[in-house]
């Protein structure tokens, strides 16, 4: 966002495509959009639209002559999504949540998945997707659970901090999982404006062929990487080799499976 841009590009962005989104986002892409009354949908908005996993999952669904924008804070995310979803009728656009540059009541849906937990201001953002919303129209988004029980996650954290010694270094709580207090977050929809908001835990199977990959994949798919090359370079091969055994005790192999969890939330203008 303005102040606390959260940066995927280059082989950021293409890793975390193809390593972490069949993994982790393509099971919660397919339950977001489900049950979408897909008939009652004229323009669409998506925000932080990543590497398009949603994106592809609301074409199976939007009936044809819907209005799809799909936007995203980084250009690499978007320019990824661009090959991995190459239709025409999308507009691709890089926007921050925070400022819109939409009118007012211009969207029948809008739906984010895992992004509005990066905003620094998240009332701001609610605010403005209000603010673009028709009146009647939906927001449907997730955020994740407790990173307690997202065990990629956790585990990656604790595998990371172990190398930073006397100074740990956050790289999940202050991002992903500041959002994981469902009460909270309805708390803050209602101060929002939305009136009519339901929060549901999500639990869905994550799989992966191998936890080489995954291992990879949390490490170099991710902004961590970022902290480890600017802080511990020469030790990236050993972390992501101790995170690929730490995946394998508590995960398995050939594939790596583990449940995860998220809430999806639903809010009505």
């Amino acid at each position: 966002m303005k102040n606390a841009q959260i940066v995927f590009d280059g082989s950021v962005a293409q890793n975390y495509d193809d390593l972490l989104g069949p993994f982790i986002f393509e099971p919660f892409a397919i339950n977001l959009v489900e049950n979408i009354e897909s008939n009652k949908q004229q323009n669409v908005l998506e925000i932080a639209c990543g590497t398009g996993r949603v994106t592809r999952q609301l074409l199976k669904i939007l009936p044809v002559g819907t209005s799809l924008t799909a936007t995203d804070l980084n250009p690499g995310m978007i320019a990824v999504a661009k090959q991995k979803v190459p239709y025409n009728i999308i507009t691709w656009d890089t926007a921050d949540m925070l400022d819109l540059k939409y009118h007012d009541e211009s969207f029948d849906l809008i739906v984010c998945q895992f992004g509005v937990m990066f905003a620094p201001d998240k009332k701001t953002a609610f605010t403005e997707m209000y603010r673009v919303l028709k009146k009647g129209g939906r927001l449907i988004f997730n955020t994740w659970a407790s990173i307690v029980n997202n065990k990629p996650f956790l585990l990656t954290n604790l595998v990371v901090n172990s190398f930073f010694g006397k100074e740990p270094v956050t790289i999940f709580k202050e991002g992903p999982f500041c959002m994981d207090d469902e009460k909270a977050v309805l708390q803050l929809l209602e101060k929002s404006g939305f009136k009519h908001s339901t929060a549901k835990i999500v639990t869905l199977p994550g799989t992966i062929d191998s936890a080489e990959d995954a291992a990879r994949g949390f490490i170099t798919g991710l902004p961590t990487l970022n902290i480890i090359e600017e802080k511990i370079p020469h030790l990236l091969p050993a972390i992501i080799q101790t995170l690929q055994k730490e995946f394998t005790s508590k995960m398995g192999n050939h594939p790596l499976k583990t449940w995860l969890s998220a809430w999806k939330f639903e809010a009505v203008k």
